[in-house]
């Protein structure tokens, strides 16, 4: 496959939305008691006794959580190096193995993303500052090349784990989720049930669209959903029950071409598609869309 046709989609990096036709046209191209007698001095101290046993008691059981708390699994070796923009000469890649990462050329919301299993454009701030972090002056975001290995081979759920003790590390994020009830589409399975090809092995997961449309690659129902939903009228939610990772084409079936006729396909045709090729379904409701926050972050230091 063309390297240009291997780039992923991203899209409303920490904030910022752009319309769907400028998206398209882009493509195209996260106890005492007390007594009256006492002296002031023993109602002082037995104020502040009384004080302590509240405050230790009210604590206690965060005391107790935070105890029991597992520590959050890391990579055993990790480089992050921010890439200069007059470096960038090629697409962002993601890629996995059963001992890390090695992610190049991508921005922070893929690498939070990633990490915290939420579409790239449902990372956002409100805090300007983060902005003012990630982004350069003219607007367009910073870069990074990041690798990392743990010391034995672990699933890709554990991974993104490590992932996020990277981030917390590194780029001393501090982020929080946030469910917003919206109209949405659920990406749900057809009558006949799916009609995808199973990924032969692991690997770096692709998915393009252009012209043709969607072209995927090793690639999950979640990172499909995320892509449809930079795509769409609103936000997609995947609800198949698949947990794998597929190959598969959805082809375009426009009968014009350039960027009005994909709107086009994106808005009616696409659902009867969707459901002849994939044997899925998009359905109309309302539900909870996951967003992540982030509260604070820094540049890394390079290494």
């Amino acid at each position: 496959m063309p390297t240009e046709s291997r780039e992923l989609l991203a899209v409303g990096i920490l904030g910022g939305k752009s319309r769907i036709g400028d998206r398209i046209e882009t493509l195209l191209r996260r106890g005492r008691s007390f007594s009256p007698r006492a002296s002031a001095k023993g109602v002082v101290a037995s104020v502040i006794a009384l004080c302590g046993l509240v405050l230790a008691g009210s604590l206690a059981p965060r005391w107790i959580a935070f105890a029991q708390q597992s520590p959050r699994p890391s990579f055993e070796v990790t480089s992050v190096k921010p890439l200069q923009r007059d470096k960038r000469t090629e697409p962002g890649r993601l890629r996995y193995s059963p001992q890390g990462i090695d992610f190049s050329n991508v921005p922070l919301s893929w690498v939070i993303g990633e990490a915290y299993g939420v579409a790239y454009d449902r990372v956002s701030s409100s805090d300007q500052r983060m902005r003012d972090t990630f982004f350069a002056p003219d607007g367009t975001a910073y870069f990074f090349d990041i690798a990392a290995k743990a010391d034995h081979p672990v699933p890709k759920a554990q991974i993104r784990l490590m992932l996020q003790s990277l981030l917390a590390d590194r780029f001393a994020l501090v982020a929080h989720r946030e469910p917003r009830v919206q109209q949405v589409y659920k990406l749900v399975a057809g009558k006949s049930g799916p009609k995808l090809q199973e990924a032969a092995a692991a690997g770096e997961p692709m998915c393009s669209f252009g012209p043709n449309g969607f072209v995927c690659q090793n690639v999950e129902m979640t990172r499909f959903t995320g892509m449809l939903s930079t795509l769409m009228d609103r936000p997609v939610l995947d609800a198949t029950g698949l947990a794998g990772s597929y190959d598969f084409t959805l082809k375009f079936q426009g009968s014009q071409e350039g960027k009005a006729a994909v709107v086009e396909w994106l808005s009616s045709s696409i659902f009867a598609d969707i459901e002849k090729q994939l044997g899925l379904r998009l359905e109309a409701d309302k539900g909870a869309v996951d967003y992540l926050i982030v509260d604070h972050a820094e540049k890394p230091d390079a290494n």
